[in-house]
């Protein structure tokens, strides 16, 4: 049996339905609404009160998403051994849908410790981005010193299944999850920029963006096209070069926490990359924040990015002055993977609100910057 959240019709979070309040709570801090009401249930939730979700049966499941495919048997067998506990408990969080959902499950002792995560998924575009995050979690542990991310404790697959084992905040670690950019997330993001830091002609770079958008020609609708094509021939003509460099690629206030002795724990590195352009990191942050915890319009977003001290500061530290082009070739590169991610077409695409805020301000920028 399961209390599921937000509610069983719209399943995100399968959580252990048994007398364990700690598991219950550790399940609860998977769980990150964006909505007044599910903060408001979040927010109820502590280890004095996490029975009030045991007795709410509009809540309980008895259906698992994972249970009837033998991948869960599998894995509970997997971290009986590594980890030497007899008893495990998964809370199951399924993550975004789409061709790259994947399932994160915490591994809870009967104590209620966590003991690391697994990171599940039996498509092909999950699967790919569960084997990147992989060859990535090599790269960063190695290079890395500023911050602190997750280990490596195993890997596999069951079937179609893959999945990676991962350590994770135990629950002795004390953090900060803030919302707001700091100078530690500067420092990450400075030191890789003096890790890596190469140069490329803008035309090899945009190569496959220009094919991107031409392959979508007849699929979504003209006006985005008509826009996305604006910023690739503003970038075309007016940068000579780009600047790469190593990024998370989801960098945001979710997939990272400021640890209390200041250091930065940062997490997901699905979307990483060896060669993504300077400031794409800084700018998703900033953006994903406006747009899903601010809730503000293209004009407000534009306005707060530009004014941002720390975006200011980062340019002067790595002697970097274009950065309203660099925030074009981030709006074009996200808009183009939020297209593909989620397979969209036609009007779609318009009126996706992720997107059309991008759309937005490629046409602004372009605009002002001619």
């Amino acid at each position: 049996m399961y209390i599921v959240l937000p509610s069983i019709k719209k399943p995100k979070l399968f959580i252990p339905h048994n007398d364990n309040e700690i598991v219950i709570v550790n399940g609860i801090k998977m769980y990150t609404p964006y909505s007044i009401k599910g903060k408001l249930i979040k927010e109820m939730i502590s280890v004095n009160n996490a029975y009030i979700l045991r007795k709410l049966p509009f809540l309980i499941s008895n259906i698992s998403v994972l249970e009837y495919s033998g991948i869960y048997k599998h894995l509970f067998e997997k971290c009986q051994n590594l980890f030497n506990e007899n008893h495990i408990y998964f809370n199951i969080y399924l993550g975004t849908s789409g061709e790259n959902q994947k399932l994160t499950l915490q591994i809870n002792n009967e104590n209620g410790e966590i003991l690391g995560y697994i990171k599940l998924g039996n498509k092909v575009g999950s699967s790919n981005m569960i084997n990147k995050e992989r060859a990535a979690l090599n790269i960063v542990n190695n290079k890395f010193k500023t911050i602190k991310t997750p280990l490596l404790i195993s890997y596999g697959k069951y079937n179609d299944f893959s999945y990676t084992i991962q350590t994770g905040l135990t629950n002795n670690i004390s953090y900060e999850n803030s919302n707001e950019l700091s100078k530690e997330h500067l420092e990450f993001l400075y030191e890789a920029f003096l890790i890596k830091n190469d140069y490329i002609q803008s035309s090899v770079y945009l190569m496959d963006i220009a094919t991107q958008i031409n392959k979508l020609n007849g699929i979504i609708d003209p006006k985005s096209i008509e826009i996305l094509e604006e910023g690739y021939l503003y970038l075309i003509d007016n940068v000579n070069r780009f600047v790469t460099t190593y990024i998370h690629g989801d960098f945001a206030p979710w997939n990272s926490y400021l640890l209390y002795n200041k250091k930065l724990y940062v997490f997901d590195w699905e979307y990483f990359s060896e060669d993504g352009p300077i400031f794409y990191d800084l700018f998703h942050y900033l953006i994903q924040l406006e747009i899903l915890v601010k809730k503000n319009n293209y004009k407000k977003i534009i306005n707060n990015i530009t004014k941002n001290p720390l975006l200011i500061e980062y340019s002067r530290t790595i002697k970097n002055d274009q950065v309203k082009e660099y925030l074009v070739l981030y709006l074009i590169k996200s808009a183009l993977d939020l297209i593909q991610e989620n397979n969209l077409k036609g009007l779609e695409v318009y009126s996706n609100k992720f997107i059309n805020i991008r759309l937005a301000m490629i046409r602004y920028f372009v605009s002002e910057l001619k």
